[in-house]
């Protein structure tokens, strides 16, 4: 599949659908259908997603290079490489339903936040995770304050894997964060889902609490949006033609990363 389409897909089913519905930590449940209208949309977004992250990135290297150069302990290979560590170990421990061995590296209220969803939306279910493979983790932002405890960062995922739901007793298929398109049988649709890829990207975001770096939130890729998923075609495209006059460096608002846990 070409690359463009290939995100614009994963666009669609990432920012024009909200439901917390499976994965770990809660991802979004896609729907089918949209048409032309909501292509165009989804290119526009695509478009300024595209922008925003650049500057970002490049926001978030000077102000890593900042933090270190004032404390060492800001290592960013440290990081990457636990991250990875926790992906994994994380997408075990949602499967199989048991957060206990995530204590030590998990703020407790995310810890709290990823029970309540096992406890309520996945009750009597289990959500199946194969095929997991983390592509790419990059550094998205960084929040430095005053002494240590409170420093934050933000770091992108992007990973590919098969996820659906089934029962837990009888073992039949339930749902899937694989979108089931229009005029798509019920069959079809869990055949797809029990065997297809998904490419996803999720923004993990990092505090220090008394010496530790603690997974302390999940955002998928429409945090970067706010009100702009419910904007219209020609306000996104003013906003996009904004967006491409900016200067690379210029300064964009991370601040949606850092909201509390919910």
């Amino acid at each position: 599949m070409h690359i463009v389409n290939k995100y614009l897909i994963m666009f669609g089913l990432l920012v024009m659908n909200f439901e917390v519905y499976a994965r770990a930590g809660g991802g979004g449940k896609g729907s089918g259908g949209g048409g032309a209208g909501v292509a165009v949309i989804v290119g526009l977004l695509y478009g300024i997603y595209r922008i925003r992250r650049a500057r970002m990135m490049i926001q978030a290297k000077k102000q890593f290079e900042k933090a270190n150069a004032n404390d060492p302990s800001w290592n960013l290979e440290h990081f990457k490489e636990t991250s990875e560590k926790i992906f994994y170990k994380y997408q075990e421990a949602w499967m199989y339903k048991k957060l206990s061995p995530l204590k030590g590296v998990f703020h407790p209220d995310y810890l709290k936040k990823s029970q309540r969803i096992l406890d309520t939306t996945l009750r009597g279910k289990i959500n199946i995770l194969e095929k997991i493979e983390l592509k790419s983790v990059e550094l998205m932002s960084v929040l430095d304050v005053r002494g240590q405890n409170g420093d934050m960062f933000v770091l992108e995922l992007k990973f590919d894997l098969i996820d659906y739901t089934i029962e837990e007793n009888t073992r039949r298929f339930v749902d899937s964060t694989l979108s089931r398109d229009d005029d798509e049988s019920f069959e079809s649709w869990e055949q797809r889902a029990r065997n297809r890829q998904q490419s996803v990207i999720e923004y993990w975001v990092f505090i220090r609490q008394d010496g530790r770096w603690l997974l302390y939130n999940i955002h998928q890729v429409d945090s970067f949006f706010g009100d702009l998923k419910h904007a219209s075609v020609n306000q996104l495209k003013k906003i996009l033609a904004q967006e491409r006059i900016k200067a690379k460096d210029a300064p964009v608002d991370d601040s949606f990363f850092y909201k509390k846990v919910d």
